[in-house]
């Protein structure tokens, strides 16, 4: 089996903020290393770069090396059946996909909800729904005063629609196809005054 770099891995590092400064990579590489059960040593990871996005939260942008099982199908393709990082167990792809896919929903899911609650507060403060540009996002139109995060985009890179309807509003992702109107959309639909 072969070892190869996949793409860069973001690992957000909050709590790792040494008192005395910035997130180190050497530091940053430790804690990566360190994740579950994965058994990575600090040379199957080369740090890219650091963030400081606030004083105690910092991103890691980092490549970690994997390791990918392949298996020839009927019709003589090779697929990927697992995956591991370090010596870990070897992780059936299709499950991970799956835990993914779930994790995404799950976060979109979420992010609408926050966005649903800054949208109710501006309503509270305000008497009416925001007016939001065609071309504009609704959480620049909330954030930072009725909402602490900048919500844009759905896991995926879709953008989150919203929409005003007879008095409420409806917040749409387009879910893991990216395309609006299909079955896997995930939608939060507000009521009225």
């Amino acid at each position: 089996m072969k070892w190869t770099t996949v793409i860069a891995l973001a690992v957000p590092l909050m709590g790792l903020w040494a008192c005395t400064g910035n997130l180190s990579s050497r530091t940053a590489r430790q804690r990566i290393a360190e994740l579950g059960d994965a058994a990575l040593i600090t040379d199957d990871i080369q740090v890219q770069r650091i963030v400081t996005e606030l004083g105690d939260r910092a991103i890691a942008e980092a490549n970690v090396r994997m390791a990918f099982q392949f298996e020839r199908n009927a019709g003589g393709d090779w697929t990927i059946v697992s995956a591991r990082l370090g010596t870990g167990e070897w992780i059936d792809i299709d499950e991970l996909l799956t835990a993914i896919a779930a994790q995404n929903a799950d976060g979109t899911a979420a992010s609408l909800e926050k966005l649903a609650v800054g949208l109710d507060a501006y309503r509270n403060r305000n008497g009416s729904l925001p007016e939001v540009p065609a071309d504009g996002y609704l959480s620049d139109v909330l954030h930072p005063l009725f909402m602490a995060d900048l919500i844009r985009h759905d896991p995926w890179g879709g953008r989150i629609r919203y929409l005003e309807n007879g008095g409420g509003y409806q917040l749409r992702s387009p879910g893991p196809d990216g395309t609006d109107g299909t079955g896997d959309d995930i939608v939060l639909d507000g009521t009225g005054p």
